[in-house]
């Protein structure tokens, strides 16, 4: 009756692992005061698989002890997850005993992270933080930057879309150059940024959310992304690019529930509103205005236009009717006025925006996200899905490239660069040939900047620097957007509202 060889007849053996009881085979796990679970006896005091009930199983970090899972190791289930809280900043020396801004946790004590230094209380990169450059209580005077522990004025500064009045995408007054390092960043939550501009130290960003209640402009010390000043629009249908001339930013927004568009004129400084100007409007949102001299250039117009706007006090200048299209910005060369929208360029004279000129490069893209890009004699143009440069004297095309040529180009010295097929490609600023290509990821999509010897290019993901001589790639950063260049930083200001800043060695 108890032998497992003969269990209810002669040579009638039970299974491997069972016992013969009363005649019968079986797993008898009552036996040995054990729990059947899934053919096995377990048990459920210490078993990792069946802890406290069958089928009850502790995770790979974690043992069976009197029926309960228990964290290995002498770590501490914080939310569920085994934590060591000896190195987990998040819960340092206790669950949720979270440690601040810049520090680390080591030992169960959170402290300064290497390269930051206790001031006031909190952990900070005195190499980079505008009110204590170099020691604690060093405060930088108003417009200047810390790089490096040390105070001075900007080497440089962005003021508009693709940098100046001519769209070129090259700062020619930057020194810094790749390897970029990760400097500061932030989420402002709103939107996708815009093309942002930089001046005295400050960087100006917007977003796109449409009818938030909360619009904002920021202005961001640019040593490290602390708030200098912001003032929201409230709920109006867009946010316009900022720029940034002669100590003020300008900045349309778009159309509210009831009421105007305005154009805006804020001091750089203080956030302080000098005036606004009423625009018509449908639902725009508008790119970076322009200004020359005492006038600022911006579309806008119910059917369509372009408005200049006096800069003293905001008194309208002229309106002139183009195209029903928004997101654009006019451009200046040559002591005239250029706007490209539709396929149509334009070319206006710059105290009265009459139109001298008009010349229709139609492409089979959309007449959106367009501004004219001028080199030292020729203009760059994307009629999608071809790359243009025309002669602004005689407005004849120069050359055409054939592509799928989107958003807009960038000119420095002998070359022009576009993005088609989400590549970059570089061509002969006087003859339109073929120079060379970088792929990149394959999704680059922002226009593309110059500084010194290096270009910079990213898609929604990925940035990446490269030498314009030998054509190499010299640094890859995964954040991408639009970017800026000046202050010794290189800025992206991506499509998830979080601003970047990099920066450029010496």
């Amino acid at each position: 009756m108890l032998d497992s060889l003969n269990c209810g007849g002669c040579n009638k053996a039970c299974p491997s692992g069972q016992s013969c009881v009363n005649g019968s085979c079986g797993l008898h796990c009552e036996l040995t005061s054990l729990t059947q679970c899934g053919g096995v006896c377990s048990d459920l005091q210490t078993d990792a698989k069946n802890c406290g009930g069958c089928y009850t199983a502790c995770g790979a970090d974690k043992f069976c002890s009197s029926g309960a899972c228990v964290c290995n190791g002498g770590k501490a289930a914080c939310g569920g997850v085994c934590t060591d809280t000896t190195t987990s900043a998040a819960n340092c020396g206790a669950c949720g005993a979270a440690c601040g801004t810049n520090e680390a946790c080591a030992n169960s004590v959170c402290d300064c992270k290497p390269g930051t230094k206790r001031c006031g209380g909190v952990c900070l990169d005195t190499q980079l933080s505008a009110a204590n450059c170099g020691a604690c209580g060093a405060l930088c005077a108003a417009g200047n930057v810390c790089t490096l522990g040390v105070c001075a004025p900007p080497t440089s500064d962005w003021p508009t879309f693709q940098f100046d009045l001519a769209h070129s995408g090259q700062n020619s007054a930057e020194t810094g150059k790749p390897p970029l390092s990760w400097s500061w960043s932030r989420k402002l939550g709103v939107g996708r940024l815009k093309s942002p501009a930089l001046a005295g130290g400050r960087l100006f960003l917007t977003g796109s959310s449409r009818f938030s209640t909360t619009a904002p402009i920021y202005a961001l010390n640019v040593s490290d992304g602390s708030d200098l000043w912001s003032y929201n629009f409230g709920s109006v249908s867009s946010v316009g690019a900022p720029s940034v001339f002669s100590g003020t930013v300008y900045v349309g927004n778009g159309k509210p529930t009831t009421g105007n568009a305005l154009l805006w004129s804020i001091d750089a400084a203080t956030g302080a509103a000098n005036w606004t100007a009423p625009l018509a409007a449908q639902w725009e949102t508008y790119w970076a205005p322009i200004r020359i001299g005492d006038v600022v250039y911006i579309n806008g117009g119910t059917y369509g236009g372009m408005y200049g706007i006096n800069a003293p006090d905001g008194s309208q200048k002229f309106f002139v009717s183009l195209d029903q299209y928004d997101e654009w910005s006019p451009a200046y060369f040559g002591g005239k006025v250029y706007t490209f929208i539709a396929g149509n360029f334009r070319t206006h004279d710059a105290s009265t925006g009459v139109v001298s000129n008009n010349v229709s490069f139609n492409g089979s893209g959309p007449g959106y996200s367009m501004a004219p890009v001028f080199g030292s004699s020729l203009a760059y143009l994307i009629a999608p899905p071809n790359l243009l440069a025309i002669d602004p004297n005689s407005h004849l095309a120069v050359w055409t490239a054939n592509g799928t040529y989107k958003g807009t180009p960038a000119v420095a010295g002998d070359s022009v660069y576009g993005i088609s097929a989400g590549n970059l490609i570089v061509r002969d600023a006087a003859t339109g040939a073929l120079k060379w290509t970088f792929g990149g990821d394959a999704a680059l999509a922002y226009p593309p900047v110059l500084a010194g010897n290096y270009m910079y290019v990213a898609s929604d993901a990925n940035l990446y620097a490269i030498d314009v001589t030998t054509h190499l790639q010299v640094d890859h950063e995964t954040s991408g957007g639009y970017l800026t260049l000046g202050s010794g930083r290189l800025i992206v200001a991506g499509a998830d509202s979080t601003v970047t800043a990099y920066l450029l060695s010496k």
